[in-house]
């Protein structure tokens, strides 16, 4: 087979198992919580979650538009790099990439709007919690001896942590993926001031696992549960945001506040 065709065949591979992957780690760690839900509901039917109708709306193509979502983009950050993003430590390329898909479904897709993704202004409030969180998460990470590689291009770091994994995976995370999952499992809790649902609990998770599992061109899996308790405690902070502004742009400020601290003091 020649080289770039197995190139491509490899990557198209790797990106369906790290998929099915995060997929069946969220599920095991999801169903339960479902079931003890649904038995809780089934005791008592007029005691439905606050928001919550009996009316509800269908669950499955919500949930699948999440999941197909979810794969496209692990698909174009897989994507091997050609031109001068070869030539650079980072992956601006699949970055840049998965940024304007998810921009260009949520501008073509009727069933997704702008505000439904968090696009929107955030409640002015949100901001000293931003900064709080921020600085409490970053205090944390440097007690416990974490720290993003350089990978020898501090410069190119630093702008990178600064704008693309804010940007490309909070519009993915708690934009597109909340906005159909709170869609298809309605129903919220309110938790210091914010209302959160299944929406943050599976974005979470996902967002956990996204940093915990990886499989390498070899198709060999890792999993690093550090990374991933690490990350989700981060997701939280970050759905938290989310859920109490509105809004995925404080997110997004606070997201790449925390990456570039670590660069910075890490």
């Amino acid at each position: 087979m020649p080289g770039d065709a197995k190139e491509i065949e490899v990557f198209v591979v790797v990106a369906a198992m790290t998929w099915a992957l995060l997929l069946v780690g969220a599920a095991v760690i999801v169903m339960p919580l479902w079931w003890v839900r649904s038995q809780g509901e089934a005791s008592d039917p007029h005691g439905l979650a606050e928001g919550e109708h009996d009316a509800r709306p269908s669950v499955a193509w919500p949930l699948v538009a999440a999941a197909v979502w979810l794969l496209v983009n692990l698909v174009l950050l897989l994507t091997p790099r050609v031109g001068p993003f070869t030539e650079l430590a980072w992956n601006w390329q699949g970055k840049l990439l998965a940024f304007a898909a998810s921009l260009a479904l949520v501008a073509v897709w009727s069933r997704l709007r702008w505000r439904d993704v968090g696009v929107t202004r955030p409640s002015s409030d949100v901001w000293v919690p931003v900064v709080v969180i921020a600085t409490a998460s970053v205090a944390a990470y440097l007690v416990m001896g974490a720290s993003i590689d350089d990978r020898g291009a501090y410069l190119e770091t630093l702008l990178f942590q600064a704008t693309m994994p804010g940007l490309e995976e909070e519009l993915l995370f708690r934009g597109i993926l909340w906005a159909l999952i709170d869609r298809a499992l309605p129903g919220t809790r309110r938790v210091m001031g914010a209302r959160l649902g299944w929406a943050f609990v599976i974005t979470t998770l996902l967002f956990g696992l996204g940093h915990g599992v990886a499989v390498d061109g070899d198709l060999m899996v890792s999993f690093s549960f550090a990374a991933t308790i690490f990350t989700g405690m981060v997701g939280f902070a970050l759905g938290w945001v989310r859920a109490r502004s509105g809004s995925i742009i404080p997110a997004i400020v606070l997201h790449n506040l925390f990456n570039v601290a670590l660069v910075v003091l890490g």
